[in-house]
């Protein structure tokens, strides 16, 4: 039996096929406080089989993390049959995402396939928080290659004048 047999027990004896539970009723059916990894970590609340015991628990009752909203402290389970992704990669990893989001995923390279496809197992299974994580990333690498690229790309005072602060202290002094 594992810490989180309680939990497995509870998920098993739901008839609907999905449940919204709060961390504080999940604590109160495990005996004990989640970890604060839970709390601040999506990737705790993952679906991979061979991954911890808290997701070998739902898991093993049949139930997948859907939705994980940290900021509210809760989480969405649903029955594996359910679940509108596939459990392991396929060759249209985000196919589930793309209803819900609503693109076409053709358009995607293999490799951002696999990227939303495991961004999307990390937040819990939401496909929408998946591709914003992804497109800020992008944003944000973006940022940096530009702010790179005007750095690099700047004028250069030439060797032996003044400063910049030199400079600002001369203009100061004349006024």
């Amino acid at each position: 039996m594992t810490k989180y047999q309680p939990l497995m027990d509870f998920l098993a004896g739901v008839r609907d096929s999905k449940v919204l539970l709060t961390f504080e009723e999940i604590e109160r059916k495990l005996g004990f406080s989640l970890p604060n990894s839970a709390r601040d970590h999506p990737p705790w609340w993952s679906n991979h089989a061979g991954g911890h015991v808290q997701s070998k628990a739902w898991l093993k009752a049949g139930w997948r993390t859907w939705r994980v909203d940290l900021k509210r402290e809760r989480v969405h389970f649903v029955r594996k049959a359910d679940v509108p992704w596939p459990a392991t990669p396929s060759p249209d990893p985000v196919a589930g995402a793309a209803a819900q989001i609503g693109f076409d995923t053709a358009l995607l390279s293999p490799a951002a396939a696999r990227l939303l496809h495991d961004y999307r197992c990390e937040m819990g299974g939401d496909a929408v928080a998946a591709l914003a994580r992804a497109v800020h990333e992008a944003a944000m690498a973006r940022r940096r290659r530009l702010v790179d690229e005007i750095v690099a790309n700047a004028p250069r005072m030439p060797a032996g004048a003044p400063d910049s602060v030199q400079l600002i202290r001369e203009d100061r002094d004349v006024r």
